[in-house]
C-alpha cells in the first residue's frame, strides 16, 4: 500500500495532442488546396477541347467560396500566405506543360492579387467591432476573381494562336442560349431559336402582317408572297454575313461562323496586335460577368460559414481590444 501511495505521488507525463483548432485549420487548408487543383484540372480540360464550361465555372466558384473563408478563419498571417502559395501552385499544376514564362507570370499574378486581397480583408476585419461577413470577404473575393480571369487569359493565349476558331462552339452556345431566351421575350414573333428557314419566314410574316391588304389576299397568294419574301430575307442575310447560308442551319450557327470569320480576318490583318487587343476585350467581358458571379459565390460562402457555426466547427466570440483615440490634453 505504501508503494502504491509513493507511485501515485510521481508526476504524470502529459499526453500531448494537437489542439482541435489546429486540426480543423489544417483540414480547411487541405480542402482549399484540393479545390484549387480540381479547378485547375477542369479548366485545363476545357482548354484542351472540353465541350462545356459549366463544370470549370462551378468548381472555380466552390474553390473561391471556401478560400475566402480561410481569410476569415486563419489568424496567423504567415500561415495564410503559405496557403495562398500552395493554392496558387495547385491551380497551375495541371498546366505544367505550358511555357515557363506563362506559368511564372500566372503564378506572380495570383500571388500578388491574392496577397493584396488578404491584406485588405485583414484591414477590414481589424477595423470592425463585429464580424461583417460580406464586407470582410468582398475585397479578397474581388481580387481572386480578377486573378483567375487574368490567368485564364494568359493561359488561353497560346490556344488562340494555334487555333483558327476564336470562339468555341461550346462557349458560344452557353452565351447564345440565354441571350436568345432574353431576346425571345422582347421579340416573340421572331424564331431566333430555330433554323434559318423558319427564322426568315417569321421575319417575312411579321412584315407582311403589318400590311392590312395582306390579310385580304387568297391563301395561295399569301403562301407564295410569304415564300418569296422569305427567300429575299435569306438573300439579305447571306449578303450581310458575307457567305452563303443554308436554310437548315440555325441562326446561332450563322452568327458563330460570322464572328469567327471576322475575327480570323482581323488576326490575319493585324497579327499579334489583334491577339493582344482581343485578349484585353475578353478579359473585360469575363471580369464584367465575374462581378455578377461574385455575388453568387459570396452567398455560397455565407451558407457554408453559417453551416460551420451550426455544426459547431467554428464559433463567434467577443473579445476586448485596446483602442487608441486622439483628444485634447
Amino acid at each position: 500500500m505504501r508503494g502504491k501511495d509513493l507511485l501515485s505521488q510521481l508526476p504524470k507525463v502529459p499526453f500531448v495532442t494537437a489542439p482541435k483548432h489546429l486540426i480543423k485549420s489544417i483540414i480547411l487548408d487541405a480542402v482549399i488546396v484540393a479545390l484549387a487543383v480540381i479547378s485547375g484540372i477542369l479548366f485545363a480540360s476545357y482548354l484542351a477541347g472540353g465541350k462545356t464550361f459549366i463544370w470549370p465555372l462551378v468548381s472555380a466558384g466552390i474553390f473561391m467560396a471556401i478560400s475566402v473563408l480561410g481569410s476569415l478563419l486563419t489568424k496567423d498571417l504567415w500561415h495564410r500566405l503559405a496557403v495562398i502559395a500552395f493554392e496558387s501552385v495547385g491551380f497551375l499544376l495541371p498546366f505544367i506543360g505550358a511555357p515557363l514564362n506563362l506559368l511564372g507570370t500566372s503564378f506572380a499574378v495570383m500571388i500578388i492579387l491574392l496577397v493584396w486581397g488578404e491584406y485588405l480583408s485583414r484591414e477590414d476585419a481589424e477595423n470592425s467591432v463585429e464580424i461583417r461577413f460580406f464586407r470582410v470577404i468582398k475585397r479578397p473575393l474581388s481580387k481572386m476573381l480578377t486573378a483567375i480571369a487574368i490567368v485564364a487569359i494568359i493561359l488561353y493565349v497560346p490556344v488562340w494562336n494555334k487555333k483558327t476558331v476564336f470562339i468555341s462552339e461550346a462557349t458560344f452556345d452557353s452565351i447564345y442560349g440565354w441571350s436568345v431566351k432574353f431576346a425571345q421575350g422582347l421579340y416573340p414573333e421572331y424564331k431566333l431559336d430555330s433554323d434559318l428557314g423558319a427564322f426568315a419566314k417569321s421575319v417575312a410574316k411579321s412584315q407582311l402582317e403589318r400590311n392590312i391588304n395582306f390579310s385580304l389576299l387568297p391563301t395561295a397568294i399569301k403562301e407564295k408572297t410569304l415564300g418569296d419574301l422569305s427567300g429575299q430575307v435569306m438573300a439579305n442575310l447571306s449578303k450581310f454575313f458575307g457567305f452563303s447560308l443554308d436554310a437548315e442551319n440555325t441562326f446561332g450557327d450563322a452568327v458563330l461562323a460570322f464572328a469567327n470569320k471576322s475575327l480570323t480576318d482581323l488576326k490575319g490583318k493585324f497579327g499579334p496586335t489583334f491577339v493582344t487587343v482581343w485578349a484585353i476585350a475578353v478579359f473585360v467581358f469575363i471580369r464584367g460577368l465575374a462581378t455578377l458571379f461574385g455575388y453568387l459565390v459570396s452567398f455560397v460562402s455565407f451558407l457554408v460559414y453559417h453551416a460551420l457555426i451550426a455544426f459547431g466547427v467554428i464559433r463567434v466570440k467577443t473579445e476586448n481590444k485596446p483602442h487608441e483615440i486622439v483628444e485634447f490634453f
